[in-house]
Protein backbone atom coordinates (compact mmCIF):
# COMPACT_ATOMS: atom_id res chain seq x y z
CA UNK A 1 0.00 0.00 0.00
CA UNK A 2 1.33 3.30 -0.94
CA UNK A 3 -0.25 6.96 0.12
CA UNK A 4 0.24 10.20 -1.98
CA UNK A 5 -0.40 13.70 -1.74
CA UNK A 6 -2.02 15.28 -4.87
CA UNK A 7 -1.28 18.92 -4.71
CA UNK A 8 -2.74 20.97 -7.55
CA UNK A 9 -3.13 24.82 -7.10
CA UNK A 10 -5.71 25.52 -9.71
CA UNK A 11 -8.87 24.40 -7.48
CA UNK A 12 -9.44 20.59 -9.41
CA UNK A 13 -7.64 19.14 -6.63
CA UNK A 14 -6.37 20.27 -3.00
CA UNK A 15 -4.28 18.61 -0.99
CA UNK A 16 -6.09 15.12 -1.92
CA UNK A 17 -4.80 11.92 -0.27
CA UNK A 18 -3.64 8.73 -2.53
CA UNK A 19 -4.00 5.66 -1.34
CA UNK A 20 -2.33 2.85 -4.22
CA UNK A 21 -3.11 -0.89 -2.70
CA UNK A 22 -1.29 -3.92 -5.28
CA UNK A 23 -1.98 -7.63 -4.73
CA UNK A 24 0.41 -8.65 -1.74
CA UNK A 25 1.27 -12.12 -3.46
CA UNK A 26 2.03 -13.68 -7.22
CA UNK A 27 2.70 -10.36 -9.24
CA UNK A 28 2.47 -7.76 -7.25
CA UNK A 29 2.84 -4.92 -9.47
CA UNK A 30 -1.00 -5.40 -9.68
CA UNK A 31 -2.87 -2.78 -9.02
CA UNK A 32 -6.35 -3.78 -6.94
CA UNK A 33 -7.65 -0.66 -5.03
CA UNK A 34 -7.26 3.77 -5.18
CA UNK A 35 -8.37 5.44 -2.15
CA UNK A 36 -9.33 9.12 -2.83
CA UNK A 37 -9.57 10.98 0.55
CA UNK A 38 -11.51 7.77 2.06
CA UNK A 39 -13.38 6.78 -1.16
CA UNK A 40 -12.17 3.42 -2.29
CA UNK A 41 -12.81 2.33 -5.95
CA UNK A 42 -11.38 -1.22 -6.82
CA UNK A 43 -9.60 -3.27 -10.10
CA UNK A 44 -10.30 -6.52 -10.08
CA UNK A 45 -10.30 -9.57 -12.48
CA UNK A 46 -6.68 -9.58 -14.03
CA UNK A 47 -6.25 -12.04 -16.43
CA UNK A 48 -2.92 -13.92 -16.81
CA UNK A 49 -1.53 -11.43 -19.41
CA UNK A 50 -2.25 -8.54 -16.63
CA UNK A 51 -5.57 -7.36 -18.16
CA UNK A 52 -8.39 -6.42 -15.68
CA UNK A 53 -12.15 -7.40 -15.87
CA UNK A 54 -13.34 -4.72 -13.78
CA UNK A 55 -11.43 -1.24 -13.14
CA UNK A 56 -11.84 1.43 -10.85
CA UNK A 57 -15.39 3.35 -11.91
CA UNK A 58 -16.40 0.26 -14.46
CA UNK A 59 -18.13 -1.90 -12.03
CA UNK A 60 -19.93 -3.46 -14.95
CA UNK A 61 -16.44 -4.79 -16.69
CA UNK A 62 -14.29 -4.21 -19.15
CA UNK A 63 -13.28 -6.40 -21.94
CA UNK A 64 -9.92 -7.18 -23.82
CA UNK A 65 -9.51 -9.02 -26.74
CA UNK A 66 -5.78 -9.97 -27.86
CA UNK A 67 -4.67 -7.10 -25.80
CA UNK A 68 -6.83 -4.22 -26.41
CA UNK A 69 -9.48 -2.56 -24.77
CA UNK A 70 -13.02 -3.64 -26.54
CA UNK A 71 -15.19 -2.23 -23.93
CA UNK A 72 -15.88 -0.61 -20.49
CA UNK A 73 -19.25 -0.93 -19.10
CA UNK A 74 -20.95 1.36 -15.99
CA UNK A 75 -24.40 0.98 -14.98
CA UNK A 76 -24.66 3.96 -17.01
CA UNK A 77 -22.52 4.01 -19.62
CA UNK A 78 -21.38 1.48 -22.74
CA UNK A 79 -17.94 2.41 -24.25
CA UNK A 80 -16.77 0.09 -27.36
CA UNK A 81 -14.12 0.15 -29.08
CA UNK A 82 -12.90 -1.80 -32.52
CA UNK A 83 -9.62 -2.27 -34.24
CA UNK A 84 -7.81 -3.48 -37.27
CA UNK A 85 -5.86 -6.20 -38.04
CA UNK A 86 -2.65 -4.51 -36.77
CA UNK A 87 -4.33 -3.75 -33.34
CA UNK A 88 -4.41 0.03 -34.20
CA UNK A 89 -7.50 1.71 -33.46
CA UNK A 90 -10.41 2.32 -36.15
CA UNK A 91 -13.81 3.81 -34.00
CA UNK A 92 -15.17 3.76 -31.06
CA UNK A 93 -18.97 3.93 -30.12
CA UNK A 94 -19.50 6.08 -26.83
CA UNK A 95 -23.20 5.78 -25.77
CA UNK A 96 -24.37 5.32 -29.53
CA UNK A 97 -22.30 7.93 -30.70
CA UNK A 98 -19.47 6.42 -33.31
CA UNK A 99 -16.48 7.91 -33.94
CA UNK A 100 -14.89 6.62 -37.31
CA UNK A 101 -10.77 7.02 -38.00
CA UNK A 102 -8.92 7.12 -40.99
CA UNK A 103 -5.38 6.00 -40.63
CA UNK A 104 -2.15 6.09 -42.11
CA UNK A 105 -0.34 3.42 -40.17
CA UNK A 106 -0.56 4.23 -36.40
CA UNK A 107 -1.47 8.01 -37.09
CA UNK A 108 -4.82 9.39 -37.28
CA UNK A 109 -5.67 11.74 -40.27
CA UNK A 110 -8.87 12.35 -40.07
CA UNK A 111 -11.80 11.40 -37.39
CA UNK A 112 -15.36 11.85 -38.19
CA UNK A 113 -18.54 11.89 -35.77
CA UNK A 114 -21.94 13.01 -36.18
CA UNK A 115 -21.75 14.81 -38.90
CA UNK A 116 -18.67 16.72 -37.63
CA UNK A 117 -15.13 16.17 -38.84
CA UNK A 118 -11.34 16.57 -38.06
CA UNK A 119 -8.66 16.59 -40.41
CA UNK A 120 -5.01 16.44 -38.69
CA UNK A 121 -1.46 17.14 -40.13
CA UNK A 122 1.67 16.38 -39.71
CA UNK A 123 4.92 17.48 -40.30
CA UNK A 124 8.08 15.74 -42.04
CA UNK A 125 8.99 13.89 -38.36
CA UNK A 126 5.19 12.76 -38.41
CA UNK A 127 4.31 15.01 -35.27
CA UNK A 128 1.02 16.76 -35.60
CA UNK A 129 0.73 20.22 -36.20
CA UNK A 130 -2.64 21.06 -36.32
CA UNK A 131 -5.99 20.28 -37.75
CA UNK A 132 -9.43 21.79 -39.52
CA UNK A 133 -12.82 21.58 -37.82
CA UNK A 134 -15.51 21.75 -40.36
CA UNK A 135 -13.21 23.44 -42.87
CA UNK A 136 -11.62 25.92 -40.63
CA UNK A 137 -8.04 25.56 -39.90
CA UNK A 138 -6.19 25.77 -36.22
CA UNK A 139 -2.55 25.24 -35.69
CA UNK A 140 -0.99 23.83 -32.22
CA UNK A 141 1.30 25.50 -29.93
CA UNK A 142 3.85 22.81 -28.21
CA UNK A 143 6.38 23.06 -24.90
CA UNK A 144 9.49 20.63 -24.66
CA UNK A 145 7.92 18.56 -23.85
CA UNK A 146 5.61 17.61 -26.75
CA UNK A 147 2.36 19.05 -24.70
CA UNK A 148 -0.17 20.45 -26.72
CA UNK A 149 -0.24 23.77 -24.69
CA UNK A 150 -2.38 25.96 -26.93
CA UNK A 151 -4.79 26.16 -30.31
CA UNK A 152 -4.75 28.88 -32.36
CA UNK A 153 -6.04 29.86 -36.06
CA UNK A 154 -4.03 30.63 -38.19
CA UNK A 155 -3.83 34.91 -37.45
CA UNK A 156 -1.78 33.76 -33.71
CA UNK A 157 -4.87 34.29 -31.92
CA UNK A 158 -4.82 31.16 -29.26
CA UNK A 159 -7.99 30.27 -28.62
CA UNK A 160 -7.73 27.29 -26.32
CA UNK A 161 -5.38 26.89 -23.58
CA UNK A 162 -4.40 23.67 -21.96
CA UNK A 163 -2.98 22.71 -18.47
CA UNK A 164 -1.50 19.41 -16.92
CA UNK A 165 0.21 17.86 -13.90
CA UNK A 166 3.37 15.77 -14.39
CA UNK A 167 1.09 12.38 -14.93
CA UNK A 168 -0.81 14.33 -17.82
CA UNK A 169 -3.88 14.86 -15.62
CA UNK A 170 -6.06 18.10 -17.51
CA UNK A 171 -6.32 20.59 -14.55
CA UNK A 172 -8.04 23.17 -16.67
CA UNK A 173 -8.75 23.88 -19.94
CA UNK A 174 -9.34 27.51 -20.71
CA UNK A 175 -11.57 27.63 -23.82
CA UNK A 176 -12.55 30.72 -25.71
CA UNK A 177 -13.87 29.73 -29.34
CA UNK A 178 -16.93 29.97 -28.78
CA UNK A 179 -17.21 26.26 -30.23
CA UNK A 180 -15.85 23.97 -27.67
CA UNK A 181 -12.51 23.59 -29.48
CA UNK A 182 -10.66 22.62 -26.43
CA UNK A 183 -13.24 19.67 -26.17
CA UNK A 184 -13.24 18.54 -29.46
CA UNK A 185 -9.51 18.50 -30.08
CA UNK A 186 -8.29 15.23 -28.58
CA UNK A 187 -4.79 15.54 -28.57
CA UNK A 188 -2.92 16.67 -25.37
CA UNK A 189 -0.27 15.68 -22.88
CA UNK A 190 2.83 14.67 -25.30
CA UNK A 191 0.87 15.15 -27.93
CA UNK A 192 -1.13 11.97 -27.24
CA UNK A 193 -4.77 11.43 -27.74
CA UNK A 194 -7.28 11.83 -25.07
CA UNK A 195 -10.66 9.78 -24.59
CA UNK A 196 -13.15 12.55 -22.47
CA UNK A 197 -15.51 9.55 -22.05
CA UNK A 198 -12.75 7.79 -20.08
CA UNK A 199 -10.12 10.24 -19.33
CA UNK A 200 -7.33 7.78 -20.48
CA UNK A 201 -4.56 8.35 -23.16
CA UNK A 202 -4.70 6.47 -26.22
CA UNK A 203 -0.99 5.35 -27.25
CA UNK A 204 -1.54 2.29 -29.82
CA UNK A 205 -0.77 -0.51 -27.86
CA UNK A 206 -2.42 0.41 -24.56
CA UNK A 207 -4.40 2.98 -22.65
CA UNK A 208 -2.34 5.22 -19.84
CA UNK A 209 -4.24 6.56 -17.24
CA UNK A 210 -2.98 9.72 -15.74
CA UNK A 211 -4.71 9.54 -12.73
CA UNK A 212 -2.82 6.38 -11.26
CA UNK A 213 -0.24 7.28 -13.58
CA UNK A 214 0.38 3.86 -14.95
CA UNK A 215 -0.71 1.68 -18.13
CA UNK A 216 -4.21 -0.03 -17.14
CA UNK A 217 -2.88 -3.00 -18.67
CA UNK A 218 0.48 -5.22 -19.15
CA UNK A 219 2.85 -4.52 -21.53
CA UNK A 220 4.83 -7.54 -23.25
CA UNK A 221 5.47 -10.09 -20.64
CA UNK A 222 8.68 -11.15 -22.50
CA UNK A 223 9.93 -7.76 -21.50
CA UNK A 224 10.68 -9.22 -17.93
CA UNK A 225 13.03 -11.62 -19.61
CA UNK A 226 15.20 -8.46 -20.68
CA UNK A 227 14.82 -6.77 -16.62
CA UNK A 228 11.80 -4.74 -16.75
CA UNK A 229 10.49 -5.08 -13.40
CA UNK A 230 6.96 -3.15 -13.68
CA UNK A 231 4.99 -3.91 -16.78
CA UNK A 232 1.95 -1.29 -15.81
CA UNK A 233 5.03 1.36 -15.40
CA UNK A 234 4.59 4.59 -17.53
CA UNK A 235 8.18 6.03 -18.45
CA UNK A 236 9.94 4.69 -15.62
CA UNK A 237 7.93 6.77 -13.50
CA UNK A 238 9.91 10.03 -15.01
CA UNK A 239 6.67 11.44 -17.39
CA UNK A 240 9.00 14.75 -17.38
CA UNK A 241 12.16 14.00 -19.29
CA UNK A 242 9.99 10.91 -21.19
CA UNK A 243 7.12 9.91 -23.47
CA UNK A 244 5.56 6.49 -24.19
CA UNK A 245 3.46 7.05 -27.30
CA UNK A 246 3.22 3.62 -28.28
CA UNK A 247 2.70 2.34 -25.22
CA UNK A 248 5.56 0.08 -24.57
CA UNK A 249 8.50 0.84 -21.97
CA UNK A 250 10.71 3.99 -22.03
CA UNK A 251 13.06 2.73 -19.21
CA UNK A 252 16.22 4.83 -19.42
CA UNK A 253 18.54 3.47 -21.66
CA UNK A 254 21.24 6.02 -21.04
CA UNK A 255 23.95 4.20 -19.30
CA UNK A 256 23.81 1.61 -22.03
CA UNK A 257 23.92 4.04 -24.98
CA UNK A 258 27.17 5.99 -23.10
CA UNK A 259 28.83 2.42 -22.73
CA UNK A 260 28.46 1.37 -26.08
CA UNK A 261 28.86 5.13 -26.82
CA UNK A 262 32.24 4.49 -24.77
CA UNK A 263 33.31 1.76 -26.44
CA UNK A 264 32.79 2.55 -30.04
CA UNK A 265 35.09 5.97 -29.80
CA UNK A 266 37.73 4.05 -27.39
CA UNK A 267 37.90 1.39 -30.43
CA UNK A 268 37.68 3.91 -33.20
CA UNK A 269 41.03 5.69 -31.40
CA UNK A 270 42.82 2.50 -30.56
CA UNK A 271 42.87 1.34 -34.20
CA UNK A 272 43.92 5.33 -35.26
CA UNK A 273 46.26 4.98 -33.25
CA UNK A 274 47.81 1.80 -34.54
CA UNK A 275 47.20 2.90 -37.96
CA UNK A 276 49.13 6.01 -37.85
CA UNK A 277 52.11 4.25 -36.54
CA UNK A 278 52.28 4.50 -32.96
CA UNK A 279 53.48 1.49 -30.92
CA UNK A 280 54.03 0.17 -27.50
CA UNK A 281 51.69 2.05 -24.88
CA UNK A 282 51.57 5.21 -27.24
CA UNK A 283 48.64 3.21 -28.82
CA UNK A 284 46.04 4.03 -25.94
CA UNK A 285 46.99 7.73 -26.03
CA UNK A 286 43.60 9.62 -25.96
CA UNK A 287 41.30 6.36 -25.79
CA UNK A 288 40.32 7.37 -22.71
CA UNK A 289 39.03 11.04 -23.48
CA UNK A 290 37.88 9.94 -26.66
CA UNK A 291 35.62 7.08 -24.82
CA UNK A 292 34.64 9.74 -22.06
CA UNK A 293 34.34 12.60 -24.24
CA UNK A 294 31.66 10.44 -26.77
CA UNK A 295 29.65 9.16 -24.11
CA UNK A 296 29.04 12.65 -22.91
CA UNK A 297 28.36 13.55 -26.02
CA UNK A 298 25.69 10.48 -26.16
CA UNK A 299 24.35 11.31 -23.07
CA UNK A 300 23.25 14.39 -23.56
CA UNK A 301 21.58 13.23 -26.96
CA UNK A 302 19.92 11.11 -24.83
CA UNK A 303 18.57 13.64 -22.23
CA UNK A 304 17.83 16.47 -24.37
CA UNK A 305 16.26 14.68 -26.69
CA UNK A 306 13.21 16.85 -26.85
CA UNK A 307 15.37 20.25 -26.87
CA UNK A 308 16.39 21.67 -30.52
CA UNK A 309 19.67 22.78 -29.73
CA UNK A 310 20.64 19.21 -28.17
CA UNK A 311 23.02 18.50 -31.08
CA UNK A 312 25.39 22.19 -30.30
CA UNK A 313 25.41 21.61 -26.77
CA UNK A 314 26.31 17.76 -26.66
CA UNK A 315 28.93 18.12 -29.12
CA UNK A 316 30.35 20.85 -27.62
CA UNK A 317 30.24 19.56 -24.09
CA UNK A 318 31.51 16.40 -25.26
CA UNK A 319 34.61 18.07 -27.30
CA UNK A 320 35.22 20.07 -24.41
CA UNK A 321 35.27 17.06 -21.82
CA UNK A 322 37.98 15.21 -24.71
CA UNK A 323 39.79 17.96 -24.85
CA UNK A 324 40.42 18.21 -21.35
CA UNK A 325 40.91 14.44 -21.09
CA UNK A 326 43.53 14.66 -23.84
CA UNK A 327 45.35 17.42 -21.61
CA UNK A 328 45.60 16.03 -18.71
CA UNK A 329 46.82 12.50 -19.73
CA UNK A 330 49.26 14.53 -21.82
CA UNK A 331 50.50 16.21 -18.74
CA UNK A 332 50.77 13.48 -16.62
CA UNK A 333 52.24 10.81 -18.37
CA UNK A 334 53.50 11.97 -21.56
CA UNK A 335 54.94 15.10 -19.92
CA UNK A 336 53.09 17.81 -22.41
CA UNK A 337 51.15 21.13 -21.59
CA UNK A 338 50.63 22.62 -25.15
CA UNK A 339 47.81 25.10 -24.22
CA UNK A 340 47.40 26.56 -27.80
CA UNK A 341 46.68 22.65 -29.17
CA UNK A 342 44.11 22.12 -26.21
CA UNK A 343 41.95 25.28 -27.88
CA UNK A 344 42.30 23.79 -31.41
CA UNK A 345 41.41 20.56 -29.85
CA UNK A 346 38.16 21.63 -28.12
CA UNK A 347 37.17 22.74 -32.04
CA UNK A 348 37.89 19.77 -33.91
CA UNK A 349 36.19 17.83 -31.37
CA UNK A 350 32.88 19.53 -31.25
CA UNK A 351 33.18 19.99 -35.13
CA UNK A 352 33.84 16.15 -35.25
CA UNK A 353 30.94 15.61 -33.11
CA UNK A 354 28.73 17.98 -34.32
CA UNK A 355 29.05 16.73 -37.88
CA UNK A 356 28.01 13.00 -36.63
CA UNK A 357 24.87 14.04 -34.60
CA UNK A 358 23.75 15.96 -38.26
CA UNK A 359 24.69 12.99 -40.19
CA UNK A 360 23.55 10.50 -37.92
CA UNK A 361 20.30 12.07 -37.15
CA UNK A 362 19.66 12.36 -41.27
CA UNK A 363 20.46 9.08 -41.56
CA UNK A 364 17.70 7.54 -38.94
CA UNK A 365 15.03 10.15 -38.58
CA UNK A 366 12.97 9.68 -35.58
CA UNK A 367 9.50 11.17 -33.81
CA UNK A 368 10.63 13.48 -31.48
CA UNK A 369 8.66 12.17 -28.52
CA UNK A 370 10.06 8.81 -28.94
CA UNK A 371 11.99 6.84 -26.73
CA UNK A 372 12.51 3.16 -28.01
CA UNK A 373 15.55 1.65 -25.78
CA UNK A 374 13.68 -0.69 -23.42
CA UNK A 375 16.84 -2.82 -22.16
CA UNK A 376 20.15 -3.04 -23.47
CA UNK A 377 19.20 -5.48 -26.80
CA UNK A 378 16.59 -2.92 -27.58
CA UNK A 379 19.51 -0.04 -28.62
CA UNK A 380 20.16 -1.83 -31.27
CA UNK A 381 16.95 -2.58 -33.03
CA UNK A 382 15.28 0.70 -31.87
CA UNK A 383 14.88 3.36 -34.21
CA UNK A 384 16.18 6.02 -31.61
CA UNK A 385 19.07 3.96 -30.10
CA UNK A 386 20.07 3.33 -33.58
CA UNK A 387 20.40 6.99 -34.48
CA UNK A 388 22.72 7.69 -31.37
CA UNK A 389 25.30 5.06 -31.97
CA UNK A 390 24.89 5.98 -35.68
CA UNK A 391 25.81 9.46 -34.38
CA UNK A 392 28.52 8.32 -31.98
CA UNK A 393 29.82 5.87 -34.80
CA UNK A 394 29.94 8.61 -37.33
CA UNK A 395 31.32 11.53 -34.51
CA UNK A 396 34.15 8.50 -33.53
CA UNK A 397 35.30 8.00 -37.21
CA UNK A 398 36.24 12.00 -38.07
CA UNK A 399 37.60 12.41 -34.49
CA UNK A 400 39.92 8.99 -35.72
CA UNK A 401 40.49 10.74 -39.18
CA UNK A 402 41.58 13.82 -37.33
CA UNK A 403 43.43 12.44 -34.86
CA UNK A 404 45.19 9.97 -37.92
CA UNK A 405 46.43 13.47 -39.91
CA UNK A 406 47.76 15.26 -36.49
CA UNK A 407 49.76 11.88 -35.72
CA UNK A 408 51.05 11.90 -38.94
CA UNK A 409 51.57 15.88 -39.20
CA UNK A 410 53.35 15.66 -35.79
CA UNK A 411 55.96 12.71 -37.43
CA UNK A 412 56.67 14.93 -40.71
CA UNK A 413 58.20 17.73 -38.02
CA UNK A 414 59.96 15.52 -36.47
CA UNK A 415 61.31 14.33 -39.30
CA UNK A 416 62.13 17.36 -40.68
CA UNK A 417 63.84 18.92 -37.95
Amino acid sequence: MISVYKEQDDGVYSDSLLTFTYQTTGWKDILTAVTVDGVTEYISGYDSAGNPGYYLGYIDGVIFENRNLTALYTPWDEFLYSYNASGIRTSKNINGVVTNYVLEGSKVIKETKAGTALQYYYDSNDEIVGFTYNGVAYVYLKNLQNDIIAIADVNGNILVKYYYDAFGNILLVNDTSGISLGTKNPFRFKSYYYDEETQFYYLNSRYYDPFTGRFISADDASLLLGGEDNLFRYCDNNPVSYSDPFGVFAIPAIVALAVTSAIINAIVQLVSNILAGRSGREIFRGVFGAAIGGAVNTTILTCLWFFPGNYVIAAFAGGVVQAILDFIEGALIWKTKDWKQFGVDIILNTACNLAGNFLGGKAIKVGKTWFQPRHFKSIFTGSFGQKLIMQSGIGALLNGLINYIKIKLSKMEEEND
